[in-house]
């Protein structure tokens, strides 16, 4: 019996199979076994699907990124600080979507990325900070992440939650740092009913004298923004 595809469900997808796409363009090549991968793509194309064997959670992956953020920037400046061509942001990321309170001096903050290496849902990611004490992230705090690690975006994307928009046909977007193939790194939109794949990291915000929840050591990123 065929499935209709609503468009959240076909993005989705679509964004899946870009992330295959993406990792089969890689110089150093494939990082997989791509005969399995080969085989799984035929199983797919004609239907042959297992029930999957349940995910048995682990531990998250936590690094930290020792940041100074400038709160006497304009919006446009940040924009510009992050080095991605404006171009490249998608048209509905502006100021009135996504304001910033300009203030005064900088500011040293720690921002974590979380990779729980398995399909998570939005739900799923927020019970996980809220529970171990991490708190939300600002957008300046995650164009001071593009413009100090530029090269995390050509890794994996970056997921900003605690900023979102909502469009007029009521779906709420969230912010996603990205490389796109073929156009470099941006700056784009997902709908934050998504379930995200395995490659996505999570920004947080680790207040003064956070600790790990038990078993996670973070790895700390030592550069910090300029």
């Amino acid at each position: 019996m065929a499935t209709m595809v609503d468009v959240d469900r076909y993005y989705h997808l679509d964004g899946l199979m870009l992330k295959i796409k993406r990792q089969l363009r890689q110089p150093e090549g494939y990082p997989f076994d791509l005969s399995a991968l080969e085989r799984l793509l035929q199983d797919a194309i004609e239907g042959r699907f297992e029930e999957a064997a349940l995910e048995q959670p682990t531990a998250p992956t936590i690094t930290g990124y020792k940041l100074a953020i400038d709160r006497t920037r304009t919006w446009a400046e940040w924009q510009q600080a992050t080095g991605i061509a404006a171009r490249q942001w998608n048209d509905n990321i502006t100021e009135l979507h996504f304001p910033i309170t300009v203030g005064e001096g900088d500011e040293q903050v720690e921002v974590v990325t979380i990779h729980f290496d398995r399909v998570m849902t939005t739900a799923e990611v927020r019970r996980y900070r809220e529970e171990h004490g991490l708190e939300p992230v600002e957008f300046v705090h995650q164009m001071a992440m593009a413009e100090a690690h530029p090269e995390l975006q050509t890794q994996f994307p970056l997921l900003n939650f605690d900023s979102a928009w909502v469009d007029g046909d009521g779906h709420w977007h969230v912010l996603v740092l990205d490389e796109h193939i073929g156009r470099g790194l941006d700056l784009c939109l997902d709908y934050i009913g998504n379930r995200w794949s395995h490659d996505c990291r999570f920004l947080a915000l680790a207040p003064p004298g956070w600790t790990p929840p038990e078993g996670v050591e973070v790895i700390y990123h030592q550069a910090v923004a300029a």
